[in-house]
């Protein structure tokens, strides 16, 4: 078992904090404690982790509070040889309303200032059946509360199953099937489904060339009936794709293709329209770096972050960049961009998406080892929304320069 306390303290400021239309800025103190735990063997491996930030503002004091926080579990059983069983639940409570992927991609910027906690349970089933075969099956609960009035609760379930089948040696066929039910606080409920399909050409174990199609439909569970049928649509996607690691530094994923959304026209403006739809990203590792760039374009919803904002098209582009010139120096560099046009009517529909946004995120992190448990790192992080409402428009700009420790503990 392996438990690792951490903590970081530094001192930065912040040109609008919690992010408002009127800017606020301000010094700051902060602290962040927080430990981690791993404990089992590979094979049913537990991983425990939480931390907590306190900051304290210079002439601010009313927001001299705990700012936000973490905690995980996630769990890793692996059941047979063939059968593993993976189970997380993730909360977390933050001010910063910067909506981040898994992989630190930016989603969007939100436009309220208050506090979004969110719980998210997660379970996922995977039976490998043989090489390029398997079955596969999840389940998602999510609960999503703001301190903000603007911002209704939410409740996400969502149900997924898998299969991928190798057809000989150079074929493979995957099909999936979700479903999922969104719980509104103040907005009518709704629910989703899909089922996708994808063929798939081998050219040896690292590169193949690909035809996906998807099917999907959203229903609005109102008692209106006129914004019952405004909320729902279907889509129909078909894309073509190529996946390669071209070279042993340089890998390739790129797939273009098209949407078509089936819906009331007089209420969502995409109905009767395809939309170009697709992703890319090429990444490159040098000796000492490794950079990534990645662009997509696709027409969905924000479900997930407990959004009723109805169908929208979001375009993506960014870049990153990772280098370690010396053996103690890192610097980390991002920059990514999000364009989302929503498409339905707000007050027909009874969404909460207006109008076209655009959001930018812009980081850079340079840390400097001082020993081996201790480091330091300044960073900076900018944030811009340009909405088309003016009063939704938000800028941020925050430095913090912080000193960090860890003692790692076995047993």
């Amino acid at each position: 078992m392996l438990v690792r306390p951490t903590v970081s303290a530094g001192m930065g400021y912040d040109s609008n904090v919690r992010l408002r239309a009127q800017a606020v800025g301000d010094a700051y103190a902060t602290v962040t404690p927080g430990v981690s735990l791993e404990a089992g063997p590979p094979e049913n491996r537990l991983l425990l982790s939480g931390q907590a930030r306190f900051n304290q503002y210079l002439r601010h004091t009313e927001l001299n509070q705990l700012d936000g926080g973490s905690l995980s579990a996630r769990w890793l059983r692996r059941l047979s040889e063939k059968t593993t069983l993976t189970a997380s639940n993730v909360f977390s409570a933050t001010y910063d309303q910067a909506e981040l992927d898994e992989g630190g991609q930016l989603i969007q910027v939100r436009d309220d200032s208050g506090r979004r906690d969110r719980n998210t349970t997660a379970l996922r089933l995977l039976h490998q059946l043989g090489p390029r075969s398997n079955l596969s099956a999840g389940y998602t609960y999510s609960l999503s509360t703001s301190t903000s009035d603007s911002v209704e609760s939410a409740v996400y379930h969502r149900g997924e199953l898998g299969w991928q089948q190798a057809l000989g040696p150079d074929y493979s066929l995957g099909l999936n099937a979700d479903a999922s039910h969104d719980d509104f606080q103040r907005s009518a409920d709704t629910n989703r489904g899909g089922l996708g399909l994808r063929l798939a050409r081998h050219y040896g174990p690292l590169s193949e060339i690909y035809l996906y199609g998807r099917t999907g439909m959203v229903r609005s569970l109102s008692e209106d009936d006129a914004l019952r049928t405004a909320r729902s649509y279907d889509t129909y996607t078909a894309r073509l794709g190529y996946k390669s690691q071209l070279t042993q530094r340089l890998s390739l994923d790129v797939s273009l293709g098209g949407t078509k959304v089936d819906g009331d026209s007089r209420t969502n403006s995409a109905a009767g329209n395809v939309y170009p739809t697709g992703e890319a990203s090429l990444n490159y590792r040098g000796e000492t770096w490794l950079t990534r760039v990645y662009a997509n374009a696709s027409l969905g919803e924000y479900e997930a972050l407990g959004q009723n904002s109805g169908l929208t098209d979001t375009r993506r582009a960014g870049v990153s960049f990772s280098w370690t010139p010396r053996q103690h120096w890192r610097f980390f560099g991002s920059a990514d961009f999000v364009f989302d046009d929503y498409k339905q009517d707000p007050n027909a529909a009874g969404t909460s998406g207006t109008g076209d946004v655009e959001s930018v995120r812009l980081t850079a992190l340079l840390s400097r080892r001082l020993s081996e448990h201790w480091w330091a790192s300044l960073e900076y992080i900018f944030l811009n929304r340009d909405a088309e409402r003016d009063q939704d428009d938000r800028d941020q700009n925050r430095i913090l320069f912080t000193i960090n420790t860890e003692w790692p503990m076995r047993w």
